[in-house]
């Protein structure tokens, strides 16, 4: 009989329990540093960090409570030309095209909310230029009772 299976045929159910459970916690506590610090960036690329944000919403016709919607946003410009943050959310989506710039705020109710945003609200990827020229991120939004939640779509 090896050393092996002479340990495992001392413990009984529950030591063997223990030790499994105590095992798993120190691998857990082993990655932990690595998920929080090193990995944050990749976490919140790919949309598991929320972020509650301040947006304008700008919202076409009655949306009820629970219904979804796909949102474009629009990010805030700064003096050098790069794109800072989300900023504004049309909800629905605007067209994406030729008529990529034919939005009429008249069509809409704007108001400004606090968002839980689920992805990146930067996309330094996506320049001012190019959001004119009809490229931009879509989320797919949830009117919930008391706030709106939207997750990345790209």
């Amino acid at each position: 009989m090896s050393a092996t299976n002479a340990l495992d045929s001392s413990l009984s159910l529950r030591e063997k329990l223990i030790v499994k459970v105590l095992v798993y916690a120190f691998y857990g506590l082993l990655l932990l540093p690595f998920i929080l610090f090193m990995e944050r960036g990749e976490l919140d690329r790919i949309g598991y960090l929320p972020h509650w944000h301040r947006v304008d919403v700008y919202i076409r016709g009655d949306w009820l409570d629970g219904e979804d919607r796909v949102c474009s946003g629009i990010q805030d410009q700064l003096e050098n030309g790069s794109s800072k943050q989300l900023s504004d959310l049309h909800c629905p989506a605007q067209p994406d095209g030729p008529f990529a710039n034919s939005f009429d705020a008249n069509q809409y109710s704007t108001h400004n909310l606090s968002v839980l945003l689920w992805g990146r609200i930067s996309r330094p990827g996506i320049s001012y230029a190019d959001e004119l020229s009809g490229a931009k991120f879509s989320w797919n939004c949830t009117r919930r009772n008391d706030k709106f939640v939207c997750r990345a779509i790209n």
